[in-house]
């Protein structure tokens, strides 16, 4: 069995485009590394594992063109310094421990 999480990006878009894996697989694959190792790491402020999982499983279900983009379909971390519309984003600090953005910055569109 392929560990997902020690693919690269390029990798994981072309076990996606051959339907060898679904994008539900690639992020519970991630989510179950993230929750298995970020206690040691603290790596992350905030997984959303819900919509990470209803965005995979909406994608798999459209089988969306995965030409778009050469990360379409693949999970993806988020630095909390970028807006995300709806999400919390802190940048770290307390002054902004409770900002919610109500836009998603370029990066995330």
């Amino acid at each position: 069995m392929i560990d997902l999480c020690q693919l690269t990006i390029h990798q994981l878009h072309e076990l996606l485009c051959k339907e060898q894996v679904t994008a539900t697989e690639v992020t519970r694959a991630y989510l179950d590394r993230i929750e298995a190792i970020d206690s040691k790491l603290h790596a992350y402020l905030g997984v959303f594992s819900e919509q990470a999982l209803k965005e995979a499983r909406e994608f798999d279900r459209h089988r969306r063109k995965l030409s778009i983009s050469s990360i379409a379909g693949t999970p993806i971390a988020v630095k909390d310094v970028i807006c995300t519309k709806g999400i919390r984003t802190t940048c770290g600090s307390q002054i902004l421990g409770n900002y919610i953005p109500p836009y998603d910055s370029t990066s995330i569109e």
